[in-house]
């Protein structure tokens, strides 16, 4: 069965550069009311070639020394969380705190919390945001659009949310 071509979305391109956000965006003005984003590789993103390279800056951190948690221990740690999360629950999402649990369960709720701190720490000082996307969120919220940010990281939404206003904030001044 052949597809109705939509005249809306017609003659938009299917790959966007992100140059090109904002001009996507007067498009198709008028016609959406809601953006919504990724979180991390979208808004945010990390100077390292992969994700596993911040651990491999946490493991300078006093909590993760005094545990000798290599960069291959934390990412395997949280391979084991996830798995032992689909056993027991059926899901494969888990929490910063899960991980930490699963890895030395033995730790008390304090050293998970310096764990935890240190990690989203180590995320402030690799993240940035990216700067089309700030453009085009600021963009979006002039026009009354609302935005949402989705994640599918073990952060909470608290977390996130910290991340974010701290790296927008930072990169809003910055532009200014």
């Amino acid at each position: 069965m052949d597809a109705i071509a939509n005249p809306v979305t017609s003659s938009i391109k299917a790959q966007v550069r992100p140059s090109e956000l904002l001009s996507l965006l007067d498009q198709l003005d008028n016609q959406i009311k809601v953006l919504s984003l990724d979180c991390f590789d979208t808004i945010i993103w990390r100077k390292t070639t992969s994700a596993i390279d911040a651990f491999y800056d946490m493991h300078q951190k006093p909590h993760f020394k005094a545990l000798n948690l290599s960069a291959n221990l934390r990412a395997s740690i949280e391979v084991d969380a996830r798995r032992n999360m689909l056993f027991q629950h059926g899901k494969t999402e888990v929490a910063l705190k899960d991980i930490y649990k699963a890895g030395f369960p033995f730790l008390s709720e304090d050293q998970i919390k310096a764990l935890m701190k240190e990690e989203i720490e180590t995320e402030h000082e690799v993240c940035y945001a990216f700067p089309p996307l700030i453009e085009l969120i600021r963009a979006a919220h002039h026009r009354g659009l609302k935005i949402v940010i989705v994640s599918d990281t073990y952060f909470t939404e608290k977390q996130l949310r910290h991340l974010l206003e701290k790296k927008i904030t930072r990169r809003c001044h910055e532009s200014n």
